[in-house]
This record gives C-alpha cells, structure tokens and sequence, in this order.
C-alpha cells in the first residue's frame, strides 16, 4: 500500500508471510514494514541536480505470531521460541551539476542499515552489497554505514570516466563498527561510453580497490547511484 507524488513525499506500508528453511531452522515468520522516500531528481537514470532519500523499516515480531522452530532429525519441530527482528534502512544521495550540464555531475550518497534484534546471521550486512571493491562475506556485521563520493565527468559527447572513494563502516555494535576493525574504505575510477546520444544511458566500467588489497571491477548500463 503505498502514498504519495513523484517527485515529492511518498510512504509506504507492506505486511506480509515468508517460511524461510536454512540450517535446520525453520521460520515461519509475518512481517510488516513502513517505507518513505522522497525524489526531486531531474532524472531517474542519469540525474544531474536533486535529492533521492529513502527510509525503510521492516520487522519480524512475535507479537505478531512469528516464531523459529528447531528442527529434528526427522525434520519435524520440536523447540518453539519468541523470535523478534528488525531493520533499518536509510539512504540519501544528493546530485549536483558542476557546469550547468550533464557532462560534470558530482553524485554523493550516505547510507545506513541497522538491524536490532536476534539477526540471523544469513541477514547480516555484507559490505561487498554496498561498496565496490569487496568480495562476498569479507566484511560482515549487524549495521553498516557508509559515504560515497563520485565525479563523473565528459570529455566528447560519447566517453567519459569516473573518480570515487567510499568510506565504511561495518561490525555488531557502536563500538565494532566504528573503529579501525570496522573501517572499510574504497576508491577506485571507471570508463563511461554513452550508448544513445539522445537518452541519458551509458555503458559503465568500473574498478574498484579496497581494504586489504581486495579489489572488484563492475559493469552496468546504469550509473552505480
């Protein structure tokens, strides 16, 4: 269920039932979740000016009948507990033209996502989701926040490329998250090549270095943010 106007202020409501299977746990769980988000974006593709903030918060509670039951050897139930899970998502990005066109734009973005609760370990937060230059499962944890930085720039009509640097941030608690244990960091620089001169799509390539010497190249018909 969902209200609102493109554009400017919208919210969201969803409830819903999942039964998920996974190391000998099952879980049958209902769920609800509030969303708002408002856009001022020139474009939803390739936008050169405005906001785009997202606030999304879903949760699993036993008040509303969800529970995790261990199971058996012969697959069968036979422990039942109070099970309560909840998630916070937020990002906000800002765009701005640096000469009045689309051919220099700086793109920035924060982002927050914290889960409260008994978290399964298969929903932790995976830096590698968020931030380009980590593999799967290298950097982990309960919450994970982060600020990106991007310059994409257009010498032709047809080729351009890309700067950015993330700094990150994951781990269990307060403490883990920030400290240096909990620092990921990225930066790295991409090639674009606009597909069709008359619609803002280009091809993008990019690579990306991260802690540890961990690196990852990415391709898209869309920018990354």
């Amino acid at each position: 269920m969902g209200i609102g106007h493109p554009g400017l202020l919208g919210t969201e409501l969803n409830m819903g039932y999942i039964q998920g299977f996974a190391k000998r746990k099952l879980s049958p769980r209902i769920y609800g979740g509030l969303g708002l988000e408002y856009d001022t974006r020139d474009n939803l593709v390739y936008p050169t000016k405005g906001f785009f903030i997202t606030n999304q918060t879903n949760f699993i509670s036993d008040a509303f009948g969800s529970t995790l039951e261990s199971l058996g050897a012969d697959l069968h139930p036979v422990e039942q507990s109070d099970y309560f899970f909840a998630k916070n998502i937020t990002r906000a990005t800002f765009y701005a033209s640096l000469d009045g066109t689309w051919r220099s734009v700086l793109a920035t973005r924060y982002g927050m996502r914290v889960g409260l609760g008994d978290v399964p370990v298969s929903m932790w937060e995976n830096a590698n989701n968020w931030i380009r230059g980590y593999r799967e499962g290298s950097f982990t944890g309960k919450q994970l926040h982060f600020l990106d930085l991007e310059w994409r720039k257009y010498f032709t009509n047809r080729m351009g490329f890309a700067l950015f640097g993330t700094a990150g941030f994951v781990g269990n608690s307060l403490d883990d998250t920030f400290s240096a244990d909990g620092f990921v960091p990225a930066a790295g620089a991409g090639l674009r090549i606009r597909v069709l001169r008359s619609k803002p799509v280009a091809f993008r390539f990019d690579y990306a270095l991260g802690r540890d010497g961990e690196q990852s190249v990415y391709f898209g018909l869309t920018e990354y943010f």
